[in-house]
């Protein structure tokens, strides 16, 4: 079996002294890696193009014995970031989300969506002239949701009141989502949250990161936001951030 695609590269490992292996993540197929044998050598079959953050075309195939890997034929470059490389600060951002997409296993049906949340968040780390403050929260949330994990934040959860018609509401991890005050459970992990705290999760969770460059937060806000992403994913998704990178728990 023989295939190409277009894909983004997420990661890049060495195996043996030439030979490297390179997750992607295609908007056909999902996450997926493949073998590049001589990879780190070959500028023929790979021109350069296996860094991280670049956006590659691939040919990739099976071993011919049957093999379960994939082997990379060959790839050439399509678009790769400039600023972003230079900016120690802006790439650590990048690479902690790009980190979190490993958390998933990213199927094809869900592909589309991750490559465009993933495509948008390099757009916005090379174009904007600051980057969002919760950049990295802002993107868990929004892959998560992607992914079959959106917390609902239209409305209480228990009584079904209008996420409008109140100033002030909790977020509640175990709920998945919002309550008001009368509606709140008591079990402690109820966290307050303004109706613009739940606005500014309701546009993020629903949007690309190229529209997130135009939030205004302030001090509370990214607070309140970041603690109720920060529960969400560890309730929902079951990863934590670790000393080399994103851990079950």
């Amino acid at each position: 079996m023989e295939f190409s695609d277009q894909a983004l590269v997420i990661h890049v490992g060495k195996f043996k002294e030439a030979d490297l292996w390179v997750r992607f993540l295609s908007a056909k197929r999902g996450l997926f890696t493949a073998f590049a044998f001589g990879g780190s050598r070959s500028r023929r079959r790979f021109c350069g193009c296996l860094d991280i953050l670049n956006q590659v075309s691939v040919r990739v195939s099976r071993p011919k014995n049957g093999g379960a890997f994939l082997n990379l034929q060959e790839g050439s470059l399509l678009a790769g970031p400039q600023r972003l490389r230079k900016d120690i600060d802006r790439l650590g951002l990048a690479i902690n989300c790009l980190k979190f997409i490993q958390s998933f296993e990213i199927s094809a049906e869900s592909a589309p969506d991750a490559h465009a949340a993933a495509c948008g968040l390099l757009e916005l780390l090379e174009n904007a002239s600051t980057p969002p403050p919760l950049l990295p929260l802002f993107f868990r949330l929004r892959l998560s949701a992607g992914q079959g994990f959106a917390p609902r934040l239209d409305s209480c959860r228990i009584c079904g009141r209008k996420a409008d018609s109140l100033p002030r509401w909790t977020f509640n991890p175990s709920l998945g989502g919002i309550a008001c005050p009368a509606c709140s459970p008591s079990d402690g992990q109820s966290m307050r949250l303004s109706a613009p705290s739940v606005q500014i999760l309701r546009q993020v969770s629903a949007s690309l990161p190229q529209a997130w460059g135009e939030l205004a937060v302030s001090a509370d806000l990214r607070r309140e936001c970041g603690e109720a992403i920060d529960a969400f994913i560890h309730y929902h998704v079951g990863v934590a951030w670790g000393k080399n990178g994103f851990q079950r728990i």
